[in-house]
């Protein structure tokens, strides 16, 4: 099988002060098996604009030879900040 890089969102958390942290999963896949896996962490402050954030984290890994974030994952982080956010 062919070697396939993808960049996805592997976890969120939301802290008490109301900052957002996201780790991002650097994978590659030989088929639907990851044999490698490499993390990519970024913080947003509280109120911070998400969009910008990671915008700006893929504008970066794409420049050291990472594929996009996946569209997906994006919308899910985005739903999944805001949430809380309005829940506050």
């Amino acid at each position: 099988m062919a070697l396939t890089r993808k960049t996805v969102i592997d976890q969120i958390e939301i802290r008490r002060d109301g900052s957002t942290n996201i780790r991002f999963g650097l994978l590659i896949l030989d088929g639907d098996e990851e044999i490698q896996s490499n993390w990519h962490r970024t913080s947003v402050p509280a109120g911070g604009n998400v969009d910008t954030q990671i915008a700006a984290v893929e504008s970066h890994l794409e420049k050291m030879g990472h594929p996009a974030i996946e569209t997906a994952d994006k919308t899910r982080a985005k739903a999944a900040i805001a949430a809380v956010r309005s829940s506050r």
